[in-house]
């Protein structure tokens, strides 16, 4: 998130748009194929009682623009939003990425809080924002699906959803305790509020249920898609009550994020042109 200013010049603008906190697209390379993950189990975490205990926020600017403030009437420079790849390229990051695996930071707080904090520690005073390091498919691991992160490959699904026969077994009958399950990434949000000392905001995120329906089937990253599309032709019925699972355990992940502390939220979602013909299902694209 970089701050639009007429003391910052284009290059320096490209700069610290390549060091978002937010490191998904960092998942398609493994910087040791060999890593394991071997997180730090979070045992105990509660939700902070109260907002109010973490320090005052210094920057709104990403706050008010996302309550359609006027640009005109912010206080400062409007923010810029521009989705690049994150804080890979910081020798920082590099160096906690060479000793532990994508999902081992994903997963212990202290990692996670680290490599966020690292841009905003970097460009002090130049970005507005903070986005908390994860990624989009921990909400898959949470639903009891493995996912690894291939070097030079990406995420991958060693068993991906085969039929409804089986979604229905390994998804629709299974329970998901969303807090057990997360309360790594929501340590992680309430600790980075801390870290930040209200120098910006902070961001959660997770995806739409359709790009997680699409990864959950294809078993990982595809172009066209077209084994989640012939799925929900095939059998509407199921794919649109796979998708409402998901899109349940989706927003009380959401809403645990804020009770931790996240201040703003955003959902990813695959491009609508893929949804075209399935119109039935444009309820699971944005949530």
């Amino acid at each position: 998130m970089v701050r639009s200013s007429k003391s910052t010049s284009p290059s320096l603008s490209l700069l610290l748009t390549s060091h978002l906190p937010i490191s998904y697209l960092d998942s398609m390379t493994q910087l040791n194929p060999q890593q394991i993950d071997h997180p730090t189990t979070v045992t105990s975490y509660s939700f902070p009682p109260s907002h109010s205990e973490f320090p005052p926020l210094l920057n709104d600017a990403l706050l008010q623009s996302a309550s359609n403030t006027n640009p005109l009437s912010l206080t400062r420079p409007p923010p810029i939003w521009i989705m690049r790849q994150a804080g890979r390229y910081l020798p920082e990051f590099q160096q906690v990425r060479k000793d532990h695996s994508f999902f081992t930071v994903c997963r212990t707080p202290e990692l996670a809080c680290e490599v966020t904090l690292q841009p905003i520690r970097r460009f002090e005073g130049l970005l507005d924002a903070s986005i908390i390091f994860s990624d989009i498919l921990v909400v898959p691991q949470a639903m009891g699906m493995e996912v690894q992160m291939l070097g030079g490959v990406g995420p991958h699904f060693p068993e991906p959803l085969k039929d409804p026969k089986d979604a229905k077994r390994r998804i629709l009958e299974r329970e998901t305790n969303v807090f057990e399950e997360l309360k790594y990434v929501y340590a992680a949000i309430t600790k980075t509020r801390h870290g930040l000392e209200g120098k910006v905001p902070l961001i959660g995120f997770c995806a739409g249920p359709w790009t997680l329906f699409g990864y959950m089937v294809e078993g990982g990253g595809s172009k066209t898609w077209e084994k989640p599309k012939s799925w929900t032709y095939k059998d509407p019925e199921n794919a649109k009550a796979v998708l409402q699972k998901i899109a349940e355990v989706s927003a009380e992940y959401l809403v645990g994020q804020v009770q931790a502390g996240a201040q703003v939220r955003y959902t990813l979602s695959l491009s609508l042109s893929l949804h075209s013909p399935l119109s039935s299902l444009i309820t699971f694209v944005i949530v």
